[in-house]
């Protein structure tokens, strides 16, 4: 990530992982790929658009209320360290979805410490086994979130975190036409499921 971040041509690193054929895996083993791109998408241009907005209205960051949102609410949440929380969001896209977000605001994931850095792997951990768990196993993705390349406006507002999504439901008419996905429990139950799901 460091040295891809060198190059003037890179606007945006994206680190992303593939778990099982359903989640597009090329591989028969589970992988992680990194790559870089001139051009930012447009659905995290208007997340980053979102959290400039929020910004500005309140000169706090919208990830870091979120988070105090989810800690003082505990019902979302999977699993937490000093570090780290991980939640089932508010509105979630996808069945299971998980967010993992540093307690402490940061920008930019390659400013991350070691010591977070082996916080960061304890969440990963509890993460996949409940899902392992709960999910028997399921095909999933993650990926990273993080500031722009260079982009250092981002430093007040934008709040660096990975998503969580098991493959476990098929898209149909409705998701595709509407770019939603119907979810048959609450995020809270979901939440519940993985989080008293005791793992070996």
């Amino acid at each position: 990530y460091l040295e891809l971040k060198k190059y003037d041509f890179n606007k945006y690193i994206l680190v992303f992982h593939n778990h099982g054929k359903e989640a597009g895996a090329s591989q028969k083993h589970p992988h992680s790929q990194i790559l870089t791109s001139p051009l930012i998408d447009k659905e995290f241009n208007i997340l980053l658009d979102k959290s400039k907005e929020y910004f500005d209205k309140n000169k706090s960051c919208l990830q870091c209320k979120i988070n105090e949102i989810e800690i003082k609410n505990k019902k979302r949440i999977v699993f937490e360290n000093n570090d780290f929380i991980a939640f089932c969001p508010f509105a979630p896209k996808f069945l299971f979805q998980v967010m993992v977000s540093p307690k402490k605001h940061s920008a930019f994931f390659e400013e991350i410490t070691d010591d977070q850095l082996k916080s960061l792997a304890e969440v990963f951990k509890e993460v996949l086994l409940r899902y392992n768990s709960v999910l028997t196993n399921p095909p999933y993705n993650f990926y990273l979130h993080t500031s722009p390349c260079k982009d250092n406006s981002c430093c007040g507002y934008f709040h660096w975190y990975f998503t969580f999504f098991p493959r476990i439901s098929k898209l149909a008419g409705f998701e595709m036409g509407a770019n939603m996905e119907i979810l048959s429990i609450t995020p809270e139950e979901q939440a519940e499921l993985l989080r008293n799901k005791k793992h070996a």
